[in-house]
């Protein structure tokens, strides 16, 4: 067996995971859970620490943080990427809300809630509330705002 890079379990795991979305897309319950208890099973096998966190209605959603805590909740159309400079850290108990982006080397603090459609780009504190700037009237078209 040869030696792992750091990355290489992460990886593995990813993709036994991936793959497990084409028969849940397709209606097939049974061979959904083969592909769940087989990467389970395998990430017992390589000594993985499991935490618990709930994408709920994960559709269009993206979660490549380096990290993800314990009992964490995502929201749908939510995305947590990498940038070149690396990828975000996500404490214990964060809710990140619909439609919020938390990109590259960022530290997200445990009991942090990001609202939804906000964007992150700077380390956020424990217990922190970060929210996305409310709608506000633009110009209309044909000249003056508000009309």
């Amino acid at each position: 067996m040869r030696a792992r890079r750091s990355g290489d379990t992460d990886v593995e795991l990813r993709v036994l995971f991936n793959l497990a979305v084409v028969p849940y897309e397709s209606g097939d319950v049974g061979a959904t859970l083969r592909w769940v208890d087989t990467a389970l099973a395998r990430a017992v096998e390589l000594g993985v620490e499991w935490s618990f966190y709930g994408v709920e209605h994960g559709y269009a959603t993206t979660l490549t943080a380096r990290t993800v805590g314990r009992d964490c909740r995502v929201n749908q159309q939510v995305t947590v990427g990498h940038t070149g400079r690396g990828q975000p850290v996500i404490g214990d108990r964060v809710s990140i809300g619909a439609g919020a982006v938390v990109v590259g080397p960022v530290t997200v603090g445990d009991d942090a809630r990001i609202g939804a459609n906000a964007t992150v780009v700077r380390d956020v504190p424990p217990g922190a509330a970060m929210l996305a700037p409310p709608a506000v009237p633009g110009e209309r078209r044909g000249g003056r705002p508000g009309q």
